[in-house]
C-alpha cells in the first residue's frame, strides 16, 4: 500500500488534509477536514500512517508513506504491528517505510475529547479528571457513522452543539470519509476504531496536544496523547 500526494486546502475556516491511498486493485482519496486552529502541520504523514496500517496488514501489503512521519510513531510501528497481530495472527506483518522523519516538537496546549453524545463520551466529557487535565474542546466527527443521511447528519451536529453548550465546553466539528475506505477492507469498525480515531487525533495536533478517547471506542486506554495516539500509551509521543 502506498500513501502519497498529500494535499492541504483551506475553505471557510477549515483545512482539509488529504492523501492518495493505493493498493493492488484499488485507489482512494482519504481526507479529514478540521478547523484551521486545530489542523496539524501541512505535509505531515503521521495521521495517514495511523489510518492505513491495519488496512495494509489486512490486504497483505507493506506500507510506504511518501511523506515524513513522526519519528516516535515510526519507532513504535513494529509494536503496533505486534499488537494487531496478537489480535489476528492471519494479518500480514507489514513493513513500514516513510519518506522522512519529523522530530517531536512542542505539544499544543489544547485537550480534546471525542463526543458522540453516547453514554461513554458523555461520561468522559463530564467526569472530573486530573489526567490529562481539564477539557478545552469537544470534537464531533461528521460522516464517521456511514448510515446517516444528510438530514440525520445535520441533526446529529445540532444536538452535539446543544449538548456541548449545556456542558459549557466548546465543540469543534470535523469531517472525514475514512469509513468509505476502511469498511470494505476491514469490515468491522470495532477493529478499525483505534487507528481511525488516532488518524483524527493526529490531524488535530495543531491545536490539541492530548485527546481523550471514550472507553467504548478504545478499550485498552482512555487517553491518547501527543502526535501519535492509537490504542495504548506505547503509541503516544
Amino acid at each position: 500500500m502506498i500513501v502519497d500526494e498529500l494535499r492541504s486546502k483551506e475553505r471557510n475556516g477549515r483545512v482539509e488534509l488529504s492523501a492518495g491511498v493505493h493498493w493492488h486493485g484499488g485507489d482512494f482519496r482519504l481526507f479529514v477536514a478540521a478547523p484551521r486552529e486545530l489542523a496539524c502541520r501541512e505535509g505531515d504523514g503521521s495521521p495517514f500512517l495511523c489510518a492505513s496500517l491495519l488496512l495494509a496488514m489486512q490486504l497483505g501489503e507493506d506500507l510506504e508513506l511518501r511523506a515524513p512521519v513522526s519519528r516516535l510513531l515510526l519507532e513504535r510501528a513494529p509494536r503496533i504491528i505486534d499488537r494487531y497481530s496478537e489480535w489476528d495472527p492471519r494479518l500480514h506483518r507489514a513493513r513500514v517505510r516513510a519518506e522522512g522523519e519529523l522530530a517531536h516538537g512542542s505539544r499544543a496546549a489544547g485537550i480534546g475529547c471525542f463526543f458522540s453524545r453516547g453514554v461513554d463520551s458523555t461520561y468522559s466529557a463530564t467526569a472530573p479528571r486530573g489526567l490529562p487535565g481539564a477539557l478545552t474542546q469537544l470534537v464531533y466527527c461528521d460522516r464517521l457513522e456511514p448510515l446517516h443521511n444528510a438530514d440525520t447528519r445535520a441533526e446529529e451536529i445540532r444536538l452535539a452543539r446543544e449538548a456541548a453548550r449545556t456542558l459549557g465546553i466548546p465543540l469543534r466539528v470535523i469531517e472525514t470519509n475514512l469509513r468509505e475506505l476502511s469498511d470494505p477492507i476491514v469490515g468491522d469498525w470495532a477493529d478499525m476504531a483505534g487507528g481511525g480515531l488516532a488518524f483524527l487525533a493526529n490531524a488535530m495536533a495543531g491545536g490539541l496536544g492530548k485527546m481523550v478517547i471514550p472507553s467504548s471506542a478504545a478499550p485498552t486506554t482512555l487517553i491518547a496523547t501527543g502526535t501519535s495516539p492509537l490504542l495504548d500509551p506505547m503509541f503516544s509521543t
